[in-house]
């Protein structure tokens, strides 16, 4: 009587499976090597490794080049079937826009509103209609909402300081001007940096910390206001 027994997976360095299906589908260790981001001296050792563990050659030399033994042509499928099947759970499932029922938060100005809503909204209502739109004023904690997810987007500045682990993309482009009363002292000058310095003027402070990006700038050039 034959006793057949489960293999414990726990005692199986599985970590071995997506260098063995490289080595069956290439049947070339150099190229193997090269799929699963390994030199060729350690794929070299990794198939040493898997002729031991399944007690078979898997790969032998053949009139061009390598070939596949019987036991390797036998798993070879269900090894591609193992790994395919592995990379769908940690596959996230795809993402419906038209099933998604929620709030969107975004922080941001008039400006923002008036430039970027109405084109978000009409997206929405084709593909997302399910998403309500929530635009919300700046505040000191705007980025530790951020953090904690009861905040989405933040529109800001290109120099404001990100914090950590958030990113960012250009969605538009746009300019300073500087603006002052009629027979300014200064309003004929042709102005730097240092120069507008030495006058007084309003701070737009977006974030309520008293600074703009403005103030960025001029720290990189050594000067405040």
């Amino acid at each position: 009587m034959v006793i057949m027994r489960d293999l414990n997976l726990a005692s199986v360095d599985l970590n071995l499976l997506p260098a063995l299906e490289a080595l069956l589908r290439r049947r070339h260790v150099t190229r193997a090597a090269e799929d699963v981001g390994l030199s060729q001296p350690a794929m070299s050792h990794v198939l040493a490794r898997l002729r031991k563990v399944l007690g078979d050659d898997l790969l032998v030399r053949g009139p061009s080049g390598l070939a596949l033994t019987s036991r390797a042509e036998e798993i070879a499928p269900r090894v591609a079937a193992v790994l395919n099947a592995a990379r769908t759970i940690y596959r996230p499932p795809p993402f419906e826009p038209s099933s998604v029922r929620r709030v969107l938060h975004i922080v941001g100005c008039d400006t923002h509103s008036i430039l970027f809503v109405p084109d978000l909204m009409n997206r929405l209502r084709e593909e997302a209609p399910g998403i309500e739109l929530s635009i919300e004023n700046y505040a000191r904690d705007v980025f530790k909402r951020l953090q904690d997810g009861s905040v989405d987007l933040v529109f800001s500045n290109a120099e404001t300081a990100l914090p950590t682990g958030a990113v960012s993309t250009v969605v538009g482009e746009d300019r300073y001007a500087l603006v002052m009363r009629q027979k300014h002292p200064a309003a004929a000058k042709k102005w730097t940096l240092a120069e507008y310095t030495k006058w007084e003027s309003v701070v737009v402070s977006l974030f309520g910390d008293g600074t703009s990006d403005i103030d960025a700038r001029l720290a990189k050039a050594g000067l405040t206001r």
